[in-house]
């Protein structure tokens, strides 16, 4: 996934999670409890004015200015206008959000959207985040033609150089690609767990109401229901998103535009490479993107739903041997656990970041989730939770960055075992206990093939991934080194002992504090 692919799952996930720590503030939004309009209605045509009006000039200012560069660009033949449209579409995406995060969290545009149509299970929270998802979407729509003339112009040096050659996507085709890549990629799941918490408070309603709240209530008289109550919400809630992410890869293969990849030596190739690492797949998937993109990527915890992608560009522009080093990679993550640990790393920073702010709270003489407290006690729980995705944020790229650079060294090593001298039969080929310069190179060279084509800078820092350049030095360091004590291997190691520790240690907690 290429860095703005990331940054705009950043986005997505900010976005429903400014939905989620509003219906966790409990009282009125902080705009309404300062008394910052003359009456109640006001407040909720304001809100609403604020919302749709500012995404909508957001919108028209983006489309202005990226269809000036575009007239540039065409007319002009100004490179500079492909930075600036570029420029443009990132502030706009990042304004949208930035209002949508006001709107919501100081304003209570959701609250005005359940007044308006109901609370009804996700139906409210859906139509709040719709605006500035439109929004973002309405950039990309604005962006087209800047893209389809640079894949016009770069059509005619693949015809040069005998490359495959790709239609250009139409504008509905280019636009829809853009939200089945990047926006469901996130948006999917998260809806399909907000569904689920949002069923599961309408259950324990229900189940109160109802035939069955009668023993319910006589057994709230004998125990700490409160607490006993939360902990089994909690868990409820973590099954339910635990069967969200282990369908997600089978919903997200009918989402995107994905085929098997078909039968042939390139494809036995790539499963002997899973079988031989004992990673199981239901299917290997190529990802048709137009050629707009030369990557791969895994999806699923489980073998039963587990997909790896390669992009149809990466495919027809990557030598066998590259490819086999991109596939390395993505087998890397899966056999050194790379996504539960990552939950687990999240698990840890959440609770402990959260157990910290809570803390700072309650000494302030701040009781989070007091629906008495005041605007300025509720802006403090709001900074509180802000600061929490903050540093959530900053362990993911912290975390992933270092799975990253430790997938690239087990391609690196299993191209090293690989790697035969050409006079030698394969029943022959000596034992390699050292990454060889072959096999760093043939990583070295997959990564510099990934960047030109999908047109990255080597030197451009990603999130997730780092840059392609430091990542590339990382490599060329491994030579020589033993394939079984790799430095990387350590330090990953470490993280995942610190956090399976801080995980262990915040998840007593919560069930220490659930029986006191």
């Amino acid at each position: 996934m290429g860095a703005e692919a990331a940054v705009l799952q950043v986005w997505v996930i900010v976005i429903f999670a400014a939905v989620y720590l509003r219906d966790s503030m409990p009282g009125p939004p902080i705009a309404l409890n300062l008394g910052s309009f003359d009456s109640f209605l006001s407040w909720r045509l304001s809100t609403a004015a604020a919302t749709l009006g500012g995404m909508l000039g957001i919108a028209l200012s983006t489309h202005i200015l990226v269809r000036w560069s575009a007239w540039r660009l065409m007319h002009r033949r100004s490179e500079s206008a492909i930075i600036t449209a570029d420029r443009v579409l990132w502030s706009g995406q990042a304004a949208a959000v930035l209002l949508h995060l006001f709107a919501t969290l100081f304003l209570g545009w959701t609250d005005v959207v359940r007044l308006a149509v109901g609370d009804l299970i996700a139906v409210d929270e859906l139509l709040a985040v719709t605006p500035v998802l439109l929004t973002i979407t309405a950039g990309w729509w604005s962006f087209y033609p800047i893209d389809r003339f640079l894949r016009e112009a770069a059509s005619m040096r693949t015809l040069d150089s005998g490359a495959v050659l790709y239609s250009p996507p139409t504008a509905r085709q280019y636009v829809w690609s853009n939200v089945r890549h990047g926006l469901l990629l996130t948006a999917a799941p998260l809806t399909l767990i907000l569904i689920w918490v949002d069923s599961l408070d309408r259950l324990g309603a229900w189940a109160l109401a109802g035939s069955f709240g009668a023993p319910i209530r006589r057994l709230a008289a004998t125990v700490d229901a409160h607490h006993l109550g939360g902990t089994a919400h909690l868990a409820a809630q973590l099954l339910g998103v635990a069967v969200v992410f282990m369908f997600t890869p089978a919903i997200m293969s009918r989402l995107w535009d994905t085929i098997p990849l078909p039968p042939g030596e390139l494809r036995d190739r790539l499963m002997t490479l899973c079988n031989r690492y004992g990673v199981r797949v239901r299917n290997l998937l190529v990802w048709r993107t137009h050629g707009a993109l030369v990557n791969g990527a895994v999806m699923g915890f489980v073998g039963r739903f587990r997909y790896i992608l390669l992009t149809d560009a990466l495919l027809d522009s990557l030598t066998t041997r590259e490819v086999e080093a991109v596939m390395a990679h993505e087998v890397a993550h899966v056999r050194r656990r790379h996504i539960p640990w990552m939950i687990v790393s999240m698990i840890a920073i959440l609770g402990a970041v959260s157990i910290i702010v809570e803390l700072t709270l309650s000494l302030a003489g701040v009781t989070i989730g007091n629906s008495d407290s005041g605007p300025l006690h509720q802006a403090l729980e709001l900074v509180g939770g802000i600061l929490l995705w903050i540093a959530a944020m900053l362990a993911f790229g912290l975390v992933s960055r270092r799975f990253e650079w430790q997938a690239d060294a087990f391609a690196a090593a299993h191209l090293s075992e690989s790697t035969a001298p050409p006079h030698e039969p394969s029943s022959v080929q000596p034992s390699i206990d050292l990454v060889t310069p072959a096999g760093s190179a043939a990583m070295i060279d997959a990564l510099e093939a990934v960047a030109r084509l999908n047109h990255v800078p080597r030197h451009e820092f990603s999130w997730r991934h780092g840059s392609i350049a430091v990542r590339q030095h990382r490599l060329a360091a491994l030579v020589g080194l033993p394939i079984r004590s790799l430095p990387i291997d350590r330090t990953v190691k470490g993280l995942k002992v610190a956090a399976g520790l801080t995980a262990l240690a915040v998840v007593a907690l919560l069930l220490i504090s659930s029986l006191l």
